[in-house]
């Protein structure tokens, strides 16, 4: 008999899946990442702040440059980059519209802009135009396009000052906290561990 295999749409789509809620339990996955974390060969203060800078940019809404953000922070702060790209698991699609609500809400705060009807259609129309004339940049340069791609982007970057502002202000929050607690969890996993192998030698 020919071994039982899985297709590879399915195995995909587990993995899909797997990214949007962990199928062994978020408890164990957060246990799994830890473990995965404490074993690098990195100093603690490196770890830590890999994974700061990962949990940062993942306040602002720059979604698709989240990766390319972690890596440059966490390289300039001396991180250990792959701890950074981990740390970027604290944006996902669970927790992102919290995030997007509390940056826009705290953005409006600071800037002292009223809440107005249909903001939220205008921002997407915004950013639609801009992906357009991005990809017909892309596709071909002229001086035209160039300025009609610098207006859209424009104007998208003023729709989402609050929500940039926002996110860069709990980003800076987010580097802070996760700092503190994922170096105590890094020191603590591996004084444990430490004890343990001596205990086995």
């Amino acid at each position: 008999k020919k071994p039982c295999t899985i297709p590879v749409w399915k195995q995909r789509v587990y993995r899909w899946i797997n990214v949007l809620y962990p199928m062994m339990g978020v408890k164990r996955y957060t246990s799994y990442i830890m473990h995965r974390i404490g074993r690098m060969k990195s100093s603690d203060t490196s770890l830590a702040k890999g994974f700061a800078c990962g949990a940062a940019v993942s306040m602002t809404p720059f979604l698709g440059l989240h990766f390319f953000m972690a890596a440059f922070l966490a390289w300039v702060m001396r991180g250990n980059v792959v701890v950074a790209l981990i740390g970027t698991v604290v944006g996902n699609p669970w927790t992102f519209p919290f995030i997007f609500y509390s940056a826009n809400t705290l953005g409006k705060w600071i800037l002292d802009i009223p809440h107005q009807q249909g903001e939220f259609r205008s921002t997407m129309k915004a950013l639609k135009k801009s992906i357009r004339d991005a990809i017909d940049l892309f596709m071909g340069y002229s001086d035209e396009r160039f300025m009609n791609f610098v207006e859209s982007f424009t104007l998208l970057m003023q729709s989402m000052k609050s929500v940039i502002l926002g996110g860069t202000i709990m980003g800076v929050c987010a580097w802070v906290l996760c700092y503190i607690v994922i170096l105590r969890m890094v020191r603590g996993y591996r004084t444990v561990r430490q004890h343990r192998l001596t205990l086995k030698k």
